[in-house]
């Protein structure tokens, strides 16, 4: 994720950044101390929410442990509005609204602009429903292939451990 982000890794940050990838945020596998629990307040009223995530000890090498993070799902946000020149909000919409049938109305961002990564989204029951129903499906919606059967599939499987908060595994 380094060279997608560029710049807004801080210089100061762990050099085990660097070796973070997508797979490890699509997993909360990042390594990074979490920013959730006692440490969302903190995290939520700096004045960068990626940098100080970013710059959070590493509590696991990379992609060896699931540490549950809101921050790790904000990095998420970041790369992906990064890579596509587009938002959090303009992808969600194109992605998966258009295809699904849905509204995806505007959230939180960070004091940068990016959408919040972690919570926040605002979706219908309806939405959520379809959401579903497209994994339940194989990336299925009526009819039309929205994700990749694999990417899909491949959801369902347990990465890194449990959620120290419900006890679930996590996949991506």
């Amino acid at each position: 994720i380094a060279p997608i982000l560029g710049r807004r890794v801080p210089a100061a940050a762990d050099p085990r950044v660097r070796d973070i990838t997508l797979e490890h945020l699509l997993s909360m596998a990042a390594g990074l101390e979490s920013t959730s629990g006692r440490n969302y307040g903190t995290w939520v009223s700096s004045r960068d929410w990626l940098a100080y995530a970013l710059s959070r000890p590493f509590i696991a090498e990379p992609g060896t442990r699931m540490v549950y993070s809101t921050g790790t799902s904000h990095i998420l946000s970041a790369v992906l509005t990064a890579a596509s020149g587009k938002s959090t909000l303009q992808l969600t919409r194109e992605w998966l609204g258009a295809p699904l049938g849905f509204e995806a109305p505007p959230w939180t961002r960070d004091p940068q602009g990016v959408y919040f990564g972690g919570n926040e989204m605002a979706l219908s029951p309806r939405a959520l429903f379809a959401l579903g129903e497209l994994y339940r499906n194989g990336g299925v919606h009526d009819g039309k292939q929205v994700l990749s059967p694999a990417y899909a599939a491949d959801a369902w499987t347990s990465r890194g451990g449990r959620s120290p908060y419900n006890g679930y595994t996590y996949g991506l």
